[in-house]
């Protein structure tokens, strides 16, 4: 509990108890709290590519280390890698270079189009990996595509046709429409004279 008291000598008020005990503490976590979200703007350093931009969000591939997230936009384009770098509190614009070669592979996945034909289904070498689908292309050249995607694991086959568009990760499997149904219908005046 805290109790105020009167210091002899010049009449001054002194706090004492767990609040004068613990002051150091209280304001390391009052400055931590407040200066804490500064300094870690200030210490974060990335590069991150633009691999969509839609109203007033990007989507930003950040390579191996997390996956991609939507976040509130700043500026680029599709294909611009955005840079923040040690000690400074604005982002910048960069082409991709050669540090970035997985970024590179990362948009490329994402805005590549492509259609073709399952060839193949191989198994995978070992547990936790996928199985690679072998697809042949409409260009002529073959494309050996891992399977991690489940709903596309699902409907895989070999013979299937695969249709990749702009904006997703992996193709869907294009499902043949089901064949008409062709139905005889036989005149109505010649039903009932053959049938006596």
């Amino acid at each position: 509990m805290k109790r105020l008291r009167r210091h002899k000598d010049d009449e001054e008020l002194v706090l004492e108890g767990p609040f004068k005990r613990n002051l150091p503490i209280i304001v390391t976590l009052v400055l931590g709290f407040g200066l804490g979200p500064f300094f870690g703007e200030l210490i974060e350093e990335y590069r991150a590519i633009v691999l969509e931009v839609r109203a007033e969000q990007v989507f930003l591939g950040w390579g191996d280390n997390k996956p991609p997230s939507w976040e509130a936009y700043q500026m680029g384009s599709p294909g611009d890698v955005l840079v923040k770098r040690l000690g400074s509190l604005s982002l910048s614009l960069d082409k991709p270079g050669e540090l970035d070669s997985a970024l590179v592979k990362l948009h490329k996945r994402y805005t590549e189009r492509y259609s073709g034909v399952v060839k193949a289904l191989e198994a995978p070498l070992h547990q936790g990996s996928p199985h690679i689908a072998i697809i042949t292309l409409s260009s002529g050249e073959e494309l050996r595509l891992p399977v991690w995607d489940e709903e596309l694991a699902e409907t895989i086959a070999v013979g299937r046709k695969v249709e990749k568009t702009t904006g997703g990760w992996d193709p869907k499997v294009v499902l043949d429409p089901e064949p008409p149904v062709v139905r005889m219908e036989v005149p109505k005046g010649k039903g009932k004279a053959g049938a006596q």
